[in-house]
Protein backbone atom coordinates (compact mmCIF):
# COMPACT_ATOMS: atom_id res chain seq x y z
CA UNK A 1 0.00 0.00 0.00
CA UNK A 2 2.61 2.41 1.25
CA UNK A 3 4.84 1.54 -2.88
CA UNK A 4 3.70 4.86 -4.97
CA UNK A 5 5.51 3.35 -7.51
CA UNK A 6 2.49 1.13 -8.28
CA UNK A 7 -1.15 2.53 -8.83
CA UNK A 8 -3.04 3.40 -6.08
CA UNK A 9 -6.62 2.71 -5.49
CA UNK A 10 -9.64 5.13 -5.96
CA UNK A 11 -12.05 6.54 -2.91
CA UNK A 12 -14.67 4.39 -4.75
CA UNK A 13 -12.56 1.43 -5.03
CA UNK A 14 -11.02 1.36 -1.60
CA UNK A 15 -13.71 -0.53 -0.77
CA UNK A 16 -12.47 -3.56 -1.57
CA UNK A 17 -8.95 -2.80 -0.36
CA UNK A 18 -10.22 -2.49 3.70
CA UNK A 19 -12.15 -5.56 2.49
CA UNK A 20 -9.03 -7.36 1.42
CA UNK A 21 -7.31 -6.00 4.37
CA UNK A 22 -10.11 -7.25 7.39
CA UNK A 23 -9.85 -10.66 5.06
CA UNK A 24 -6.18 -11.00 5.69
CA UNK A 25 -6.36 -10.23 9.67
CA UNK A 26 -4.86 -6.54 8.67
CA UNK A 27 -7.64 -5.26 10.28
CA UNK A 28 -5.90 -2.72 12.29
CA UNK A 29 -4.66 -1.02 8.77
CA UNK A 30 -8.45 0.45 8.88
CA UNK A 31 -7.82 3.63 10.72
CA UNK A 32 -4.08 4.48 8.52
CA UNK A 33 -6.42 4.16 5.39
CA UNK A 34 -9.14 7.16 6.57
CA UNK A 35 -6.56 10.30 5.71
CA UNK A 36 -8.29 11.21 2.14
CA UNK A 37 -11.74 11.13 3.97
CA UNK A 38 -10.70 13.23 6.46
CA UNK A 39 -9.19 15.73 3.71
CA UNK A 40 -12.85 15.64 2.68
CA UNK A 41 -13.92 16.69 6.01
CA UNK A 42 -11.24 19.61 6.55
CA UNK A 43 -12.65 20.96 2.95
CA UNK A 44 -15.81 21.27 4.97
CA UNK A 45 -17.68 18.50 2.05
CA UNK A 46 -20.52 17.12 3.98
CA UNK A 47 -20.81 14.19 1.43
CA UNK A 48 -18.16 11.62 0.75
CA UNK A 49 -16.70 12.56 -2.81
CA UNK A 50 -15.64 10.31 -5.41
CA UNK A 51 -12.00 11.46 -6.30
CA UNK A 52 -9.36 13.12 -4.00
CA UNK A 53 -8.83 17.13 -4.63
CA UNK A 54 -9.90 18.55 -7.17
CA UNK A 55 -13.42 17.36 -6.39
CA UNK A 56 -16.48 18.89 -4.90
CA UNK A 57 -18.85 16.64 -2.68
CA UNK A 58 -21.41 14.43 -4.81
CA UNK A 59 -22.16 12.06 -2.43
CA UNK A 60 -20.50 8.93 -3.96
CA UNK A 61 -21.93 5.67 -2.66
CA UNK A 62 -18.84 3.74 -3.13
CA UNK A 63 -16.67 6.54 -1.48
CA UNK A 64 -18.62 5.62 1.21
CA UNK A 65 -16.86 2.46 2.32
CA UNK A 66 -15.79 3.63 6.06
CA UNK A 67 -19.14 4.04 7.12
CA UNK A 68 -19.68 0.15 6.45
CA UNK A 69 -15.91 -0.82 7.41
CA UNK A 70 -16.46 1.07 10.82
CA UNK A 71 -19.18 -1.45 11.54
CA UNK A 72 -17.76 -4.51 9.86
CA UNK A 73 -14.35 -4.47 10.75
CA UNK A 74 -14.27 -2.33 13.98
CA UNK A 75 -17.70 -3.56 15.73
CA UNK A 76 -18.05 -6.98 14.10
CA UNK A 77 -20.94 -5.93 12.68
CA UNK A 78 -22.04 -8.12 9.65
CA UNK A 79 -24.81 -8.25 7.38
CA UNK A 80 -26.57 -11.83 8.06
Amino acid sequence: MADKSITQTTLYFRFYLLEALEKHGMGKEFNAQLDDWRAMLDMGLTTFAENPEPTRSDCHAWSAAPNYQFLSTVLGVNPG
